[in-house]
C-alpha cells in the first residue's frame, strides 16, 4: 500500500513537473507578442525604453510645433484644419498655442484633439484613418491566390510526373529541382523586365487605376506561383506513392483521368495540402521585396506599407509596432482556429485501418 502511495505521489509530482514545464514555455513564447502590444502604445519619444505595461497618457506640449507633429505623428494636417474650421495656410513652424491664439481657438480644445496622438497614434493612423484597410485586403487577397494556385498548379505538375516512368519525366522534375538553387535575386531583373512588359500590353496601365494596380498584383502574383519546386517535389512524391492497381481499378470501372485525379488523388493529397499551405502562408503573408518591386506605393501590401512609416528623418515607430502587431494577428488566429482540422489531417496520414 506504501509502494502504490509512492508511485501516485510521483505520477503527481511528474505532471505537475510537465505542466509547470508547459506553462512557463507558454508565457515564454507569449511574452513577446505581449510586448509588442504594449509598445504599440508607447509613442516614439519614449520608445528607447522598456515598457512592461501602457504608459501613462502624456500632454502634448502647447509649445510644440505642427509640422514636427505631423512628422512625428504621422498626423494629417488637412484633417486638423477641417476639425477647426481653420482656412488659409498653417505654417510648419507655429506652435500650438499661437495657433490657439490667432484663431480663436481654445487651447484645451487643441490639446484634447492631440492628446490621443501620443498613446493611440499608431491604431489611430492604422484603424480609425483606415491607412491599412487596403494593403491588409491586399495581403489577403495575395496569399489566398498564392495559397490556392500553388497548390492546383503544383499537384497537377505532379500528377504529370508522377511515378517518375520515362526519361522526359525525369528531365523536367530535375528542371524544377534546379529552380530550387538558383538564388532568387539572380533571376529578379529579367523576370521584373518580362512582368513589366505584359503589364504594358494591357491597356490602361500607363496611369494610376484599376488597370495598372490589377495588372501588377496579378504579374507579381504569377512570379509568386511559377514552378514552386518544393510543392511539387512534395506532391509528386505523395502521388507517386499510390499504388498503382488503385489507378488500373478506376480506369477499368470506367473513370476518366480527370476523375481520377479528383475522385481519387485529392482526396489522399488532403495531408500534403495541408503541409503545402503551412509553408505557404507566412512566406506569402510576410512578403516584402516582390511587392517593393512590382507594385506601386499606393497598390503596396501590409509590409513594405509598414516600412513606409520608417523615414530618413523620422521613423513613426508607434505605427510601426501597431502594423507588426496587425500583420501578426490574423496569423495566430488562423492556426488557432484550424489547428484541430491540421492535426487531424496528420493523423489520419498516420493511421491506417
Amino acid at each position: 500500500m506504501l509502494e502504490r502511495s509512492r508511485y501516485f505521489l510521483r505520477q503527481r509530482i511528474v505532471r505537475g513537473g510537465i505542466l509547470s514545464f508547459l506553462l512557463v514555455y507558454c508565457l515564454v513564447t507569449l511574452f513577446p507578442f505581449y510586448i509588442l502590444l504594449v509598445r504599440s502604445f508607447v509613442s516614439t519619444r519614449d520608445s528607447a525604453e522598456l515598457w512592461l505595461w501602457f504608459p501613462p497618457p502624456a500632454p502634448v506640449s502647447t509649445e510644440a510645433q505642427l509640422g514636427n507633429l505631423s512628422v512625428f505623428y504621422s498626423m494629417d494636417i488637412g484633417r486638423f484644419k477641417e476639425h477647426f474650421d481653420i482656412e488659409g495656410y498653417l505654417p510648419p513652424r507655429d506652435t500650438l498655442s499661437k495657433i490657439a491664439e490667432d484663431h480663436s481657438i481654445p487651447l484645451e480644445d487643441i490639446q484634447a484633439y492631440l492628446a490621443p496622438l501620443g498613446r493611440f497614434n499608431g491604431w489611430y493612423i492604422l484603424l480609425v484613418q483606415g491607412r491599412i484597410w487596403g494593403p491588409l485586403a491586399r495581403t489577403v487577397l495575395v496569399t489566398v491566390m498564392v495559397a490556392v494556385c500553388v497548390n492546383l498548379l503544383s499537384i497537377l505538375t505532379a500528377f504529370g510526373l508522377a511515378g517518375l516512368r520515362r526519361r522526359d519525366q525525369m528531365l523536367v522534375y530535375n528542371m524544377y529541382l534546379l529552380r530550387m538553387v538558383i538564388p532568387p535575386m539572380m533571376i529578379i531583373i529579367p523576370q521584373f523586365i518580362i512582368v513589366q512588359w505584359l503589364i504594358a500590353l494591357v491597356p490602361g496601365t500607363q496611369s494610376p487605376g484599376l488597370p495598372r494596380y490589377a495588372s501588377q498584383l496579378g504579374g507579381m502574383m504569377m512570379t509568386l506561383f511559377a514552378a514552386n519546386a518544393l510543392a511539387i517535389m512534395v506532391y509528386t512524391a505523395a502521388i507517386g506513392a499510390i499504388p498503382r492497381d488503385i489507378e488500373d481499378a478506376t480506369y477499368l470501372d470506367g473513370a476518366t483521368r480527370l476523375q481520377y485525379l479528383l475522385r481519387v488523388v485529392f482526396p489522399l493529397l488532403k495531408v500534403h495540402i495541408a503541409t503545402v499551405v503551412v509553408m505557404t502562408l507566412p512566406w506569402t503573408w510576410n512578403l516584402f521585396l516582390p511587392p517593393l518591386i512590382y507594385l506601386d506605393s499606393a497598390n503596396t501590401t501590409l509590409i513594405p506599407f509598414i516600412q513606409d512609416f520608417a523615414g530618413t528623418y523620422s521613423t513613426n515607430l508607434q505605427v510601426t509596432f501597431a502594423g507588426i502587431f496587425v500583420s501578426i494577428l490574423p496569423l495566430a488566429v488562423l492556426y488557432i482556429i484550424f489547428r484541430r482540422f491540421f492535426i487531424q489531417g496528420i493523423m489520419g496520414g498516420a493511421l491506417k485501418g
